[in-house]
């Protein structure tokens, strides 16, 4: 049985929402430390993290969901969807944090929203997907 690409990605999402849980619930709920350092990255692995994970689902479930399309966004350039799908999402419910009820908005999260959004982009240029066969129904 040969490994398919596609897999890599489902792995590199379920790390990223395993992760993001993780650190949610355990590691910073439980931190008492007092290093500045340490609060900053618990402050901003949140936001990383699925800045990796979301497009990487969707880099597998766009082609599968648009099945029959051609449109080029769809298909051999589904990366650049996925990320622009995903970098907005996630800046927008960052930016909302401004109105919300104990909302905390930080350029930092911006930040490394994007830095993550950066990270899928070289892990897309080391592990590309083929371009799904046109269908022929």
């Amino acid at each position: 049985m040969r490994w398919k690409k596609e897999y890599w990605y489902y792995l590199i999402f379920a790390f990223c929402f395993a992760g993001f849980q993780f650190l949610e619930e355990s590691i910073r709920a439980n931190y008492n430390g007092n290093s500045p350092f340490i609060r900053y990255l618990l402050g901003i692995i949140p936001n990383f993290l699925p800045a990796i994970g979301i497009p990487a689902l969707f880099v597998v479930l766009i082609p599968e969901t648009f099945e029959k399309a051609t449109h080029p966004y769809l298909t051999n350039k589904r990366h650049l969807l996925s990320l622009l799908i995903s970098e907005i999402g996630l800046i927008a419910w960052e930016f909302q944090q401004i109105i919300a009820p104990k909302g905390t908005f930080d350029w930092n999260d911006v930040l490394w929203t994007i830095i993550g959004g950066g990270i899928f982009y070289l892990i897309w240029l080391a592990i590309p997907l083929e371009q799904p066969e046109p269908s022929t129904n």
